[in-house]
């Protein structure tokens, strides 16, 4: 399984996003309260992950994304922001690269949103 790379930023957490999945079933009722129950027990939780790259680090992703994930394809292990457990991650959707600063290579300054999810 792959990695997140150690060259690029590994608490980077700031203004994440983690949602989990409604794992349950409501059911409406001819009379009184809606039954609720568990729909099943492998729910799924998504992450927003805002990231901030300088072109070198930009380079270490691309070949991430491309070679070790097979173009997000495969899952990853990386660390869970709240209990700093590995956990593995994949992809939902390819990165979308903002360029914030321009210039030499690795003076670039790249932003994107990357959108996981963990397996459960």
């Amino acid at each position: 399984m792959a990695t997140w790379p150690a060259t690029l930023p590994q608490n980077q957490f700031r203004n994440l996003t983690d949602q989990r999945q409604d794992g349950r079933l409501r059911t409406t009722m001819d009379a009184g309260p809606a039954k609720m129950r568990r729909r099943f027990s492998a729910v799924v939780r998504t992450f927003a992950v805002p990231i901030e790259l300088n072109g070198t680090q930009r380079q270490a992703f691309d070949s991430f994304w491309i070679n070790d994930t097979q173009e997000g394809s495969i899952s990853f292990s990386w660390t869970d922001p709240v209990t700093d457990a590995a956990l593995n991650f994949r992809f939902v959707a390819p990165p979308q690269w903002t360029l914030d600063v321009g210039g030499a290579v690795a003076a670039r300054l790249w932003r994107a949103q990357l959108n996981l999810e963990v397996l459960p």
